[in-house]
């Protein structure tokens, strides 16, 4: 996610050029961070721009208005928009003008109370919308969403998220971001540059008394505190090397061999060193924790009985935290406040490929994980294979003030990735209900063990019902098809199709196409007999047909069955006689292909539009 994000913040900042992508990792130079933290503000005051959702709103809200019935209304909204973006800048800005503005214009809304007064609104959210794109006024209300998204979700408050900075100016912030994150790798880059390029120690020593300088010049300008300088981690490395090498005569093989041997590496990218030694103790800058990264990090100092050892150090690098910083621009927004990644098995540029293909199917498509898999399904037939087969879907949800972070995240097993190369497109696009579509993609990609999904009833007793399988689901749709005067349940068929074929490659069958055609003409059968007894029988049947299938109940189905095809003189289908042993396809199965037929209403055109398409 980090990498993803660093990539996608310097994309926006128009310097992707000079990162060039390798197979596992980016290469750039350190110049590209000297402005970084304004690339990274930008790009999230960008992403979260409050002024421009909010102007959307209120030119939404005058649309409405212009139907005069709902005028009062459209107004009313319009006014609880001004006025609660003028509650969050009381007070915080120096410029006070931008306040009075904001009073002017609720005062003037509240006198607006008739549909004659039309373009007297109209004027009132023109004001409101030049005032909103103010400069001060935009980064304040932007800011404020940012960094409620950042520490809530990602880091907690740590550097420039404490709260007693939440009215600091984004320079401000963006300053004390800078020495606490990009400063620090940078620092690191130019020492590991002199290791490399200094012939003797006497160059070392050069660079280390410049850089010491340059640490005091910048507290005799305020820009760092006495107490700051004297906990910095590298002015601390700088003067252990300094005092125990250098005075005592060391040469730079024995520097660069101490470096590398005694000095810890980083946990996470063991080419890097981390400066957890030259903390204080009770400084976890330098440490893998919650102030690093919410989701996955645990209060290590606090957890001794579940290390090894009681040895609670879980050090890391500085560019390791920077690009952990990145992790909520290299997320997608998904729902219920989720934010999703795809991990691939793969080159960098494939990652981040398939997650800003991630990213533009979630504003486009209804199931974005379906829309991704078919974007990597259109690749070339065994690349696709393979990578369904390696890739991981994560969704996080973490939340700072109640320590608790939930995690979601699923593979993709060989049997649904042959599945989805092979038949899911021909197979689900059929389906013509978008929510019922996405809880079949969703039963199909995750574990029924751990995924559950609602089903929204359209007409009946229950609104909802939660299901974790196929069979619950193309049930719960049934018993949603029998409540309707007109029915033609196609979509709980299709359903059925996917499972059976899904089922049959699990099993390693070679005709699954041609097998799941069987499940067609029980379709045909089970609207055969429909249409041959009376249509105010046909929902208690139907009912006590899913009763039994639902309690799998074989019998109770079968008699169920027997009677109504003795009633109406037509002899039972032998494939639907085969149900008790279950000798060519599971009981759920056959049960509710029938009753799909059994419900659907005489549509001869569409039935044969279902024939045609088999065939």
């Amino acid at each position: 996610m980090g990498i993803v994000g660093f990539i996608r913040i310097i994309e926006r900042a128009d310097k992707k050029k000079e990162i060039v992508m390798k197979d596992n990792y980016l290469e750039f130079d350190s110049s590209l961070l000297e402005k970084f933290d304004k690339y990274y503000f930008d790009y999230f005051l960008d992403e979260y721009n409050i002024s421009k959702r909010e102007c959307d709103k209120v030119k939404r809200y005058v649309k409405i208005a212009e139907n005069e019935d709902r005028f009062k209304a459209a107004t009313k909204w319009v006014q609880d928009t001004i006025k609660n973006n003028r509650n969050k800048i009381k007070g915080k800005l120096e410029n006070k003008s931008y306040e009075e503005e904001f009073d002017r214009i609720f005062d003037a809304r509240r006198e607006i109370k008739k549909p004659k007064q039309l373009d007297e609104l109209k004027e009132l959210v023109e004001d409101f919308k030049a005032v909103m794109n103010k400069k001060e006024v935009f980064e304040r209300l932007t800011l404020n969403k940012v960094r409620s998204v950042l520490s809530s979700g990602y880091f907690g408050q740590v550097s420039f998220l404490q709260r007693n900075r939440a009215r600091d100016s984004v320079e401000e912030q963006r300053e004390v971001m800078k020495k606490d994150y990009v400063q620090r790798v940078l620092d690191d880059v130019r020492l590991d540059e002199t290791l490399q390029t200094a012939d003797n120690v006497e160059e070392l020593q050069a660079f280390i008394e410049e850089e010491m300088d340059k640490l005091q010049q910048k507290v005799k300008d305020g820009v760092l505190s006495k107490n700051k300088l004297s906990k910095y981690p590298y002015r601390r490395l700088l003067k252990k090397l300094n005092k125990k090498f250098i005075k005592k005569g060391k040469t730079l093989e024995e520097i660069k061999s101490y470096l590398s041997d005694e000095v810890l590496s980083c946990s996470i990218w063991e080419q890097y060193r981390s400066n957890s030694q030259f903390t204080r103790k009770n400084d976890v800058s330098c440490d893998f924790t919650e102030g690093v990264f919410i989701p996955l990090a645990v209060s290590n100092k606090k957890s001794r009985n579940f290390m090894w050892n009681g040895n609670t150090a879980f050090p890391i690098c500085n560019l390791v935290k920077l690009i952990l910083l990145c992790t909520p621009a290299g997320a997608t927004e998904m729902e219920n406040d989720y934010d999703g990644f795809v991990n691939l098995d793969t080159s960098i540029e494939d990652l981040y490929r398939h997650n800003q293909n991630l990213r533009r199917n979630k504003r486009e498509e209804e199931n974005p994980f379906e829309s991704l898999i078919y974007d990597i399904v259109s690749e070339a037939k065994q690349k696709s294979k393979w990578l369904l087969q390696n890739i991981l879907f994560i969704e996080i949800n973490a939340e700072y003030d109640s320590k608790s972070c939930k995690l979601n995240y699923f593979n993709i097993p060989k049997s649904v990735a042959t599945y989805f190369k092979n038949y899911a497109e021909q197979d689900l696009s059929k389906i013509g209900d978008k929510r019922f579509k996405r809880n079949v993609v969703n039963l199909i990609l995750s574990d029924k063990t751990i995924k559950n999904e609602i089903y929204n009833f359209e007409k009946g007793a229950k609104d909802t019902v939660v299901v974790n399988n196929l069979n619950s689901l193309i049930d719960a749709k049934l018993r949603d098809e029998v409540n309707k005067e007109t029915s033609f349940a196609h979509d709980p068929l299709v359903a059925t199709v996917a499972k059976y074929k899904l089922n049959q490659i699990k099993k390693e069958c070679e005709e699954v196409k041609e097998k799941g055609k069987t499940i067609w003409w029980i379709f045909n059968e089970g609207q055969k007999l429909g249409k041959s007894i009376a249509k105010n029988k046909i929902q208690g049947l139907a009912y006590r047909l899913l009763n039994a299938t639902n309690a799998k109940n074989k019998k109770q189905f079968m008699d169920s069955l027997l009677r109504v095809y003795m009633g109406v003189g037509k002899e039972v289908p032998t494939v639907l006689l085969n149900v008790m042993h279950e000798e060519d396809m599971e009981f759920e199965t056959v049960a509710h292909s029938f009753v799909s037929g059994f419900i659907s209403k005489d549509d001869e055109q569409e039935d044969k539009n279902i024939v045609k398409e088999e065939n």
